[in-house]
């Protein structure tokens, strides 16, 4: 077998590995995470070129690679989807894996030696030569900016790179993973969403919402920050 069918092979039975072994329940949803078009996915990834890489970040002044994703997904569907962990396993374990894949679709790294995941990017589209050269969009610590690649064809990290250090594979976002979480923006449990529950928010904005006396925390959805996206789910929930 030569070695462009060995890659394909390899990212098909990837997949269906991963179907083997997380536990998240398929859910007949689009291309991309659920709610979004495929074309607002990838303009928004788009945008995103040429962003430097700040491990952490997740802003256009600066942004890591699962930053990067959450913000693309969260931005595209102007807040009505996005994972809640910002860590690239989150974004792993908040996902299925699918074959084939579609734009919009996330591209997972999963390291060799430690198992996990360890990077992510969007999938574009697949190269002329194929899937198993497909481009992506990523934030890297080389070139140190978000940037367009292939996963074969590397023109920042050479020919092969990602295969020989990752076990790459394809995954959509799993917009049911937490449906058990509460995430009511009825901050104070008056029934209601409006400027009590905004007051509430913005008093502990860029905390983790401790010590808020409401009967619900401004952290609404449980990531440890209170932010851009919990101002997002409030939005979507308000009646004024």
């Amino acid at each position: 077998m030569d070695r462009k069918r060995k890659l394909v092979v390899r990212l098909i039975i990837g997949a269906l590995m991963m179907t083997m072994t997380t536990s998240v329940t398929v859910m007949p949803v689009l291309a991309a995470p659920d709610r979004i078009s495929e074309q607002s996915v990838i303009s928004e990834a788009h945008s995103w070129l040429g962003v430097p890489y700040k491990w952490g970040g997740e802003s256009k002044t600066g942004v890591d690679c699962s930053g990067l994703v959450r913000q693309v997904y969260m931005r595209a569907s102007e807040g009505q989807a996005y994972y809640y962990d910002r860590t690239a396993e989150g974004i792993r374990k908040a996902s299925y894996p699918v074959w084939p894949p579609r734009p919009g679709d996330v591209v997972i790294f999963v390291d060799k030696n430690s198992g996990k995941c360890t990077h992510v990017g969007i999938y574009l589209s697949a190269s002329s030569n194929g899937y198993w050269d497909s481009y992506f969009i990523h934030a890297g610590m080389t070139p140190k900016k978000v940037v367009k690649d292939r996963l074969y064809y590397s023109s920042y990290y050479g020919t092969g790179w990602w295969y020989r250090n990752f076990d790459i594979y394809f995954v959509r976002y799993n917009p049911d993973k937490y449906k058990t979480k509460d995430l009511s923006a009825d901050l104070n449990c008056d029934n209601k969403v409006n400027v009590y529950d905004f007051s509430i928010l913005m008093s502990y904005w860029g905390t983790n919402g401790s010590g808020a006396t409401s009967c619900r925390s401004p952290d609404i959805n449980q990531d440890g920050i209170v932010d851009i996206i919990d101002y997002s789910i409030m939005m979507s929930q308000w009646t004024g």
